[in-house]
C-alpha cells in the first residue's frame, strides 16, 4: 500500500514524473513540445494557483520546484500530468509517429517538500545541471528547450502561447508565474538579483566539474534529432523510492523530520481504520489531501511541534519579513550540490564498472543476449545511424519491468 502524501499549503516541492519505459516523449523531437510544455505548467499553476521556481526537462522525464498557496497538490499533477499526456499524443500522431497508451510510467509523481532555504537553492541547482550531467547540453542555458531561465523571477513569469491547434476551449495564452521560493528569497536577504548570481555562478562551477568527468556534449542539433522512441543506454535507476522531505540543516534535523513523518503515518493509518469501521467523526493528521478531497473528513490543526506537515511560507508573506542576508547561505548550498553531483558520479561509475565486469566474466555461450529493448541507444534518429526507424508506427519495444 502506497503511503498517503502529506500536503501542506505554502510548501515549496520539488516533483519528478517519467515517461514510460523512459522513453523520450518529453525530449526535443519537434518545436512544438517546447511550446506545450510551458503551456501545460501555466495551465495547472493559473488552474490551482500555484507558483513555479524552475522547470527542467530532461527527455523521458521532468523536474519542477514550485509552491502551492492551497492543499491542492494533486490537482495541480492532474492538470499538468493529463494535459502533457493529451498534448503529447497528439503531436506524435501529427508528426507520424505511434502513440503510446500512457505517456507516463505507472509510479506516479513523486513529490518532495524543501524544508529549508540550503535544500530549496542546492536542489534547484542540481535540478538545472541534470541536463548537462545527461550530456545533453555543455551549459545549463543551452540545452535546447531544457531549462526555464531564471530571470523570469524579476518580472513574474512570462506569457506563454497554446500550441496550434491542441486544446480546443483553453485559453490561447497564460501567464507562467515564476518567483524565487520564500525561505531561499529570505536568505538572500530579499535580493533577487544577488540570489540569481551566485545561482548562475554555482552552475558554472558544477559544469567545469561535470565537464572533468564526462566527455564532450551533443550538439544541439544532436540533441534534436534525439527520436521520442529512444531510450538510454543505462539501466534503469532501482536505489528504491525517494523521501518526501529533504533539508540541508544537518543530521539532527533530519531525524526530527524522518520522525515526524512516521508519526503522521502512523497516525493518518489509525484515523483511516476508524473511519472505514464507521467512525466519521475522526480527525485525520493535518497534511491529509486526498481524504479530505473526497470524502470531506475532518483534519486537525497542525501541530506545535510540527515542520513537514506544517503550512509553508509564501513569497507574499516572506516580503513582509525580510531580515539580514545569510552571509555563508551559498557557501553552504554549493558544498551541498557539488556533493550530491560527485554521489551520482559515483554510483553511475560504480554501476558501470559491474557491468563491465560481469560482461567479462560471464561465458558469452552461458549468458543469454540481453534484447535490444534492454540497451537501445539514443543514437536512434540521428542521421546515419542505421536502419532502424525513426518514427515507428507498428510494434513497440516490450516493457522492461
Amino acid at each position: 500500500m502506497t503511503d498517503a502524501r502529506i500536503v501542506a499549503r505554502g510548501a515549496t516541492y520539488s516533483a519528478t514524473r517519467r515517461c514510460v519505459v523512459r522513453k523520450m516523449f518529453l525530449g526535443w523531437w519537434c518545436e512544438e513540445v517546447d511550446d506545450l510544455w510551458l503551456w501545460c505548467l501555466a495551465l495547472a499553476c493559473e488552474k490551482c494557483g500555484v507558483t513555479l521556481h524552475q522547470a527542467t526537462r530532461v527527455g523521458n522525464h521532468y523536474h519542477i520546484m514550485f509552491t502551492v498557496s492551497e492543499e491542492n497538490l494533486g490537482d495541480f499533477f492532474r492538470w499538468l500530468n493529463r494535459s502533457l499526456s493529451s498534448g503529447l499524443k497528439a503531436l506524435l500522431r501529427r508528426h507520424g509517429y505511434a502513440a503510446p497508451d500512457e505517456i507516463f510510467d505507472g509510479q506516479g509523481t513523486h513529490a518532495m517538500r524543501l524544508l529549508d532555504a540550503e535544500a530549496q537553492l542546492a536542489h534547484l541547482v542540481y535540478e538545472r545541471v541534470n541536463c548537462v550531467q545527461a550530456g545533453l547540453a555543455a551549459t545549463c542555458d543551452t540545452a535546447p528547450g531544457g531549462n526555464l531561465p531564471l530571470g523570469y523571477w524579476k518580472t513574474g513569469g512570462r506569457r506563454v502561447k497554446k500550441p496550434e491547434g491542441l486544446f480546443p476551449g483553453e485559453s490561447a495564452e497564460l501567464h507562467l508565474p515564476m518567483a524565487p521560493p520564500a525561505l531561499a528569497y529570505l536568505g538572500a536577504g530579499g535580493d533577487v538579483e544577488s540570489l540569481l548570481h551566485h545561482i548562475g555562478r554555482m552552475e558554472r562551477i558544477c559544469e567545469r566539474e561535470i565537464g572533468k568527468l564526462r566527455g564532450p556534449a551533443r550538439t544541439a542539433s544532436e540533441v534534436r534529432s534525439i527520436d521520442p522512441w529512444s531510450e538510454p543506454k543505462t539501466w534503469k535507476d532501482e536505489r528504491g523510492s525517494a523521501p518526501c522531505f529533504k533539508t540541508r540543516l544537518g543530521k539532527e534535523a533530519r531525524t526530527r523530520a524522518a520522525r515526524e513523518v512516521r508519526a503522521w503515518r502512523r497516525a493518518y493509518r489509525d484515523a483511516a481504520t476508524r473511519w472505514r469501521s464507521g467512525e466519521r467523526d475522526v480527525a485525520f493528521p493535518h497534511g491529509t489531501y486526498q481524504m479530505r478531497r473526497m470524502f470531506g473528513v475532518e483534519v486537525a490543526e497542525p501541530g506545535a511541534d510540527s515542520w513537514v506537515s506544517a503550512p509553508g511560507l509564501t513569497l507574499a508573506e516572506a516580503r513582509e519579513c525580510v531580515h539580514e542576508r545569510d552571509p555563508s547561505l551559498m557557501d553552504r548550498v554549493q558544498a551541498s550540490v557539488l556533493e550530491a553531483l560527485r554521489e551520482t558520479e559515483m554510483v553511475e561509475a560504480e554501476a558501470e564498472r559491474d557491468d563491465r565486469t560481469s560482461d567479462a566474466d560471464d561465458e558469452p555461450s552461458s549468458r543469454p543476449s540481453a534484447p535490444d529493448h534492454h540497451r537501445s541507444s539514443l543514437e536512434i534518429g540521428r542521421p546515419g545511424t542505421g536502419s532502424v526507424p525513426t518514427r515507428p508506427t507498428g510494434d513497440r519495444d516490450p516493457p522492461r519491468d
